[in-house]
């Protein structure tokens, strides 16, 4: 028989918590959702509070992803570079994101929270087009916040499921740990190599061969992302 797995979570959670979220948001491929909704499960027991494991997700994303803004203010695409050679659609990537920020404006750090692989990429580039570290922190801490919320609320309204789930694995001994470490272990490799693939496909030469660079932002998207964001604060009282 293995330990008991909810205590440790219950005792520990906010660190748990705030630790998978900075490694989360800095890049590393490791998923968040699943320590949070346990997490979140484990509130409905009185373990801990909800508002802890909140603070737990906003504080550590600030920091996380203020590292990414501050370097894609300092080194502008480069950085969206750097991260899309990780991505399978790295010919796309920039581009994607230019789109994505040229329709949602600023607010694209909060709903980019839900979209996989926006979360990422949109603090190098709202650094790359010259946003400000004020906004930038308000609206980062709001789509944390709000994602944070969402996410431990299901956990909580999924309790009993979590719990029930939780328990059978510990019934299942040793070995059902193992095979999940295995799993997760598999996947990550699983992902790696179609990233590697992705980079390597048509020999090391393709990009020069083809001429093709990764796009930089434009000027439209610069002013399209100018005017989105103008029309969200609203019209200006006059003096």
């Amino acid at each position: 028989m293995m330990p008991d797995p909810l205590p440790f979570v219950g005792q520990h959670a906010f660190w748990i918590v705030a630790v998978n979220t900075l490694l989360h948001e800095l890049g590393v491929p490791l998923p968040m959702m699943p320590t949070a909704l346990i997490a979140g499960a484990r509130v409905a027991s009185g373990a801990i509070e909800p508002v802890l494991l909140v603070v737990a997700i906003v504080t550590a994303s600030l920091v996380g992803n203020a590292l990414w803004f501050a370097a894609g203010r300092r080194y502008g695409t480069g950085v969206l570079q750097l991260l899309c050679r990780f991505s399978p659609s790295a010919d796309t990537c920039v581009s994607h994101t230019q789109t994505a920020f040229g329709r949602w404006g600023w607010s694209l750090l909060v709903i980019g929270r839900f979209v996989p692989g926006i979360s990422l990429m949109a603090p190098p580039m709202a650094g790359a087009l010259g946003m400000g570290w004020t906004e930038f922190l308000m609206l980062t801490a709001t789509g944390a916040g709000l994602y944070g919320l969402v996410v431990i609320g299901a956990g909580m309204l999924l309790a009993d499921q979590i719990e029930s789930m939780l328990q059978q694995i510990k019934g299942l001994g040793w070995e059902a740990a193992v095979a999940v470490t295995v799993i997760l272990v598999l996947y990550a490799g699983w992902r790696l190599w179609r990233r590697r693939v992705a980079r390597t496909r048509g020999g090391p030469d393709a990009g020069k061969r083809s001429g093709r660079r990764m796009p930089g932002i434009t000027t439209d998207t610069q002013r399209s992302v100018r005017d989105t964001a103008e029309k969200q604060r609203g019209p200006k009282l006059a003096a």
